[in-house]
């Protein structure tokens, strides 16, 4: 049981790098980028959520790679902000600073961790951050659910 438990772990691991991989392989001109954050943030706000976002820094600057997984990141955590919490306020703040993009969501913490369903979830965020060197912490703080993703600007993996 035991070696038949840790292969479907491995195989569920392998699955969420082939789906990174294969998003990665994708034209970087077909996949969204941070610039498009409005897009997200405009939808949330259509599913009822109130959504309080702050952009600081030189956003233009922000190497592709690195501006399209934040997307992913930042899409990701609306989406679970969203479907654990429902139309709760959610504070977004992105800032591009000291060669590093700081990316932080939460919304309060209603006891839902969001680590079931079909997506790559909150694993994938952690996951997608290391793959640019970073790293992202996701959990609850103070009554909040917080997402945390910080990324260098400058090195990638």
């Amino acid at each position: 049981m035991a070696i038949e438990e840790t292969g479907r772990a491995a195989l569920e691991d392998l699955e969420r790098v082939l789906r990174v991989l294969r998003e990665a392989g994708e034209p970087s001109g077909q996949r969204p980028s941070l610039s498009e954050a409005d897009r997200l943030l405009d939808s949330a706000r259509g599913a009822g959520a109130r959504v309080d976002a702050e952009v600081s820094g030189p956003l233009e600057q922000v190497p592709g790679s690195v501006s399209r997984e934040g997307y992913r990141i930042l899409q990701e955590s609306l989406t679970n902000a969203l479907r654990h919490s429902g139309a709760v306020p959610i504070r977004v703040r992105i800032n591009v600073a000291d060669g590093r993009l700081e990316l932080e969501v939460s919304n309060p913490f209603t006891g839902s961790t969001g680590t079931s369903g079909g997506g790559s979830g909150l694993r994938g965020i952690r996951e997608r951050a290391a793959l640019l060197g970073g790293n992202a912490k996701t959990g609850p703080y103070g009554g909040e659910w917080m997402v945390h993703a910080s990324l260098p600007l400058d090195r990638i993996r």
